[in-house]
Order: structure tokens, then C-alpha cells, then sequence
């Protein structure tokens, strides 16, 4: 069995590595996969979450906006 976790961050520099870890350091029984939505954040947010993406290309998976649209 796998689950997909969605994320949804707009400017959250301070806040997603941590989030983004959680979900990581969980032990379970399926595999995962993280959906990360970033509405086109200006603090650097993106840039973490693509260093994530990158680090864990086989779970993570990056989708940026073009523009910030809002939820």
C-alpha cells in the first residue's frame, strides 16, 4: 500500500523543513509518497523544498506554481 501526503506552502522558510522532516522520520508499514504544492513562496521556502525533492527523488515530488494563486 502507498499513501500520497500533500503539502501546501506559501512562504514557509521557517516552518517546512521541519514539516518536511516529520513526515519523513514517520515509521510505517507502506510506503509514502509527498506531494509538496508551493504557490510561488518569495522567501526561499521553494528552494528548500526542492533541495528535499532532490534529496529524495524516489518520495518527494515538487510541484511549483508559476504564479501565487492562493489554496
Amino acid at each position: 500500500m502507498k499513501i500520497n501526503i500533500c503539502v501546501i506552502t506559501y512562504n514557509h522558510k521557517d516552518y517546512i523543513a521541519e514539516a518536511l522532516d516529520s513526515i519523513l522520520n514517520q515509521v510505517t508499514t507502506f510506503s509514502k509518497q509527498i506531494l509538496i504544492g508551493d504557490d510561488y513562496s518569495t522567501d526561499g521556502a521553494r528552494d528548500i523544498c526542492s533541495e528535499y525533492a532532490q534529496k529524495y527523488p524516489e518520495t518527494i515530488r515538487l510541484i511549483p506554481a508559476e504564479k501565487n494563486i492562493g489554496m
